[in-house]
């Protein structure tokens, strides 16, 4: 009965009624007719579906027959969605198939919003389920609306993460100007006791500086005061004397209200050092 309901769906259809470089995959062994057996593959019972992906991911869009009621087709609709997903896949879709509809038990519909059946297999990586089991034109029209809105729903993902790029690029770049005028202009001008930006050293908070090391530190709602220990390389005549340091996230000083706030601190720091 399902090898005859097959017939039916997709008698008087040939390749030139469906888009070019689409492909169908019969998860139950059913054998195509004639016209179509070119574009045609039957998964036999048994057969790893692994062996079909090097065929299959050349193709335009995959359609895949299988039984909704037949638990061992929705396993093996299961491993070929796992194995083609893996790799770089064209667009795979699941077109129900079961008997014709004079004897097609009640549950061979497929419910797609209540089934964990069809949740799962979209994570996986299903793109589609077709409505129904149509056959004739209406089957033909039906896959090819599916092509073209699968692939105008690529394009359009394609177009937004493109469009993310482009915002992220300019959030960047604009940081960066923001940063320099900030920090080598204004600085030099408004506010030159603050030391200048050293494009040299590493991100983050350093380690030690200029024969110091750093040692225990202090956090305050300005920033972070460090006790510095004189490092065994350093100068004798040193060794007498008591530094701290005082470190300040440049990320909090983003205007020129933060940057004399911090000049005016870097002031009180001079007089009382």
């Amino acid at each position: 009965m399902t090898q005859t309901w097959m017939n039916q769906r997709f008698l008087r259809l040939g390749p030139a009624d469906f888009e070019e470089g689409v492909h169908f995959v019969s998860i139950g062994n059913v054998s195509p007719l004639a016209d179509v057996q070119n574009i045609w593959t039957a998964v036999a019972k048994g057969q790893d579906v692994s062996t079909l992906v090097p065929t299959l991911k050349a193709k335009r869009a995959v359609f895949i027959f299988a039984s909704p009621v037949d638990q061992g087709q929705v396993t093996k609709l299961r491993e070929l969605v796992q194995c083609m997903d893996a790799v770089e896949s064209p667009p795979m879709v699941w077109a129900p198939h079961t008997v014709t509809p004079e004897i097609r038990p009640h549950n061979a519909m497929i419910d797609t919003d209540g089934q964990s059946t069809v949740s799962s297999l979209m994570e996986l990586g299903l793109d589609g389920i077709i409505s129904g089991e149509p056959q004739g034109q209406t089957l033909a029209l039906i896959l090819r609306m599916w092509v073209h809105k699968l692939e105008i729903a690529a394009e359009t993902l394609s177009d937004v993460l493109q469009e993310r790029h482009r915002k992220a690029h300019n959030v960047e770049y604009y940081k960066g100007h923001t940063d320099s005028l900030l920090w080598d202009y204004l600085r030099s001008r408004i506010a030159p006791v603050i030391p200048p930006c050293d494009r040299f050293l590493t991100a983050g908070e350093p380690g030690h500086i200029d024969g110091w090391a750093f040692g225990s530190a202090r956090r305050t709602t300005s920033g972070t005061i460090y006790r510095l220990n004189r490092r065994h390389d350093a100068s004798v005549g040193l060794s007498g004397s008591k530094e701290v340091a005082f470190l300040v996230d440049k990320q909090t000083v983003r205007n020129v209200t933060q940057m004399m706030a911090l000049k005016r601190m870097v002031d009180a720091l001079w007089m009382v050092s």
